[in-house]
């Protein structure tokens, strides 16, 4: 009976950390840098888009559930010093976010600001260089939510490049000509078809064995 209740235990924490696994919080950035783009005043830094000052419903990193934040329709104020807004006329941008220590990350959400546009989005890093493409949708009118969630392969780094292009050439771009961003969260990718730790794989083996070792006796039993 002891056995049994022992191999149940394992099993059940086997599943409970199987279903922790599939949870991704949010990883937030400690800084961003603007290579080019710039910025078409004091009041749209590209800090803003990383500190939370447009977002209905903050978070905290490493706690918040990334899809159940973006899944309660977060808005976005389109409010000065909330955003960052490059300089007119200008179709490009990078932003190398920092995340101050190696992470593993396979999706990101944007609430892409509301009066410019971006055509596509480049990701790359420094050792992988770039490794995803994708088209970027608008919004329009203020308070906005997130107009994009991109995923893709998890990759682990420290740096992250996203590169702006085709900005202000949208017909959905009402006022402005450059490229521009509201806010930008990050998600967790170290479980995502992660490779078990070895707590884990002993955890696994062991409830295992006990459960087949219960089977074998019950049938000695029933045998006899």
């Amino acid at each position: 009976m002891k056995r049994s209740l022992l191999a149940g235990i394992a099993l059940a924490s086997i599943l409970g950390a199987a279903s922790a696994a599939q949870a991704a919080v949010i990883v937030a950035p400690v800084s961003v840098q603007l290579l080019n783009g710039g910025t078409v005043n004091s009041r749209y830094q590209v800090d803003n888009v990383m500190d939370q000052s447009g977002l209905s419903v903050g978070y905290e990193a490493g706690v918040t559930d990334f899809d159940a934040y973006v899944a309660s329709n977060v808005r976005h104020s389109g409010d000065l010093d909330t955003e960052w807004a490059g300089t007119r006329g200008v179709s490009a941008a990078r932003l190398v976010f920092d995340f101050g220590r190696e992470v593993t990350l396979f999706k990101l959400a944007m609430w892409d600001e509301n009066n410019t546009s971006i055509a596509r989005m480049r990701l790359s890093t420094p050792t992988l260089g770039e490794f995803a493409n994708f088209a970027v949708n608008e919004n329009r009118g203020a308070p906005y939510g997130v107009s994009d969630v991109f995923q893709f392969t998890p990759i682990t780094t420290r740096f992250l490049t996203l590169e702006f292009t085709g900005c202000g050439t949208e017909p959905e771009n009402q006022t402005a000509n450059g490229c521009g961003l509201g806010e930008i969260i990050f998600a967790d990718g170290s479980s995502v078809g992660g490779v078990p730790e070895p707590a884990t794989w002993a955890l696994m083996i062991g409830g295992f064995g006990m459960a087949g070792a219960m089977l074998r006796r019950r049938q000695r039993l029933a045998l006899a």
